[in-house]
Formats: structure tokens, C-alpha cells, sequence
């Protein structure tokens, strides 16, 4: 008997396509987060700001030696402002000219050299008395005598003073508070 010829394996079925991935859910944009508030302090009472005093500089020889010379009157200043500012700067050629600078007789600048930038000082200005700023010659430096350009800023009021001071002379610049000229 013929041996029955072996019946060919089944098919696989065919493979499904597979489905198109569907794309993601637009979702809207995040929104920024607000920044977390800032801690509330406590109001404070704000105090008017007074014109520090000038610090001074002890210095019994320098005044001593002040008051040996003489003192020429540059300029007399009335101001209503409660305090002054004044800058220094050599006038001329920078030639190593040092200054003291006296405010009522203490010194508020000891032995400074002058140069093209200027030192600011702050000084007080009361209503009840004057106040006398001078310039102290410590030495003459290359081209005698000093000289020094004095920029005072007192309230709303600008002035620009060419002071001139040798060994035997100090420069005077006389503050009365008052109607400004």
C-alpha cells in the first residue's frame, strides 16, 4: 500500500498589520510658577540722617603750629544746609604739596598730599555758631607756595575757590548758616 504522502504543514496566517501609533495628547504648556511672596518685614521708623562729625585728629603740635601763622580769608560761605561738602585737589602741577586741614580747629585731614582727585570731606554746619575750615601748609612742596582748588558743595550751591597758603599763611574759608547769597 502506498503510504499516504504527508499533508503540507498548515499556514500561518498572514501577520496583521499592525495599527499606526496614535500621537500623544497635546497637552497645554505648563504654566509658570509665580515665585513664592517675599517674608514681610516689619515697617521701621526712619530717623533723619545727621551729618556725621568729622573725625578728628589729635594733633596738639599742628595746632599749635596753626595758630603761630596767620590767616588769609578766601571766601565767607552763607548756607542753609546743614552740612558741607568739600573736595580738594592740588591746583596747578601735582608737585607733592601736603595740607592739614583744620575745621574749628581740630583736624579733620592730617598731612594729606594733594593730587588731581579730589578728597571729600563732610562737615556739619550748625545754625547757632560759624565755622572756619583752613587749609595748613606742610610743606611748600617742588613749586611754593600751595595751592589747592576747593570745590565746596553746600545745599543747592556749588563754589569753586583757588586757595593759596604758604609757611607763614594759612587759607581761610569762613561757613554762617543763613539766607544763601
Amino acid at each position: 500500500a502506498p503510504k499516504p504522502e504527508p499533508k503540507p504543514a498548515p499556514k500561518p496566517p498572514a501577520p496583521k498589520p499592525k495599527p499606526e501609533p496614535k500621537p500623544a495628547p497635546k497637552l497645554p504648556a505648563p504654566k509658570p510658577v509665580p515665585p513664592a511672596p517675599k517674608p514681610v518685614e516689619p515697617e521701621k521708623k526712619i530717623e533723619p540722617v545727621k551729618p556725621a562729625e568729622p573725625p578728628v585728629i589729635v594733633a596738639p603740635q599742628l595746632v599749635k603750629a596753626k595758630k603761630e601763622r596767620s590767616s588769609k580769608l578766601v571766601r565767607t560761605i552763607l548756607t542753609e544746609a546743614d552740612s558741607i561738602r568739600l573736595f580738594i585737589y592740588d591746583n596747578g602741577e601735582i608737585d607733592n604739596d601736603t595740607v592739614t586741614v583744620f575745621y574749628d580747629d581740630q583736624v579733620v585731614l592730617n598731612k594729606y598730599m594733594i593730587t588731581d582727585k579730589a578728597k571729600v570731606i563732610t562737615l556739619p554746619i550748625s545754625k547757632d555758631r560759624e565755622h572756619v575750615v583752613e587749609l595748613f601748609a606742610n610743606n611748600l612742596g617742588t613749586i611754593p607756595p600751595n595751592t589747592a582748588l576747593v570745590v565746596i558743595v553746600a545745599g543747592k550751591k556749588r563754589y569753586e575757590l583757588f586757595a593759596s597758603y604758604d609757611l607763614k599763611t594759612n587759607a581761610k574759608i569762613v561757613f554762617r548758616y543763613g539766607k544763601e547769597e
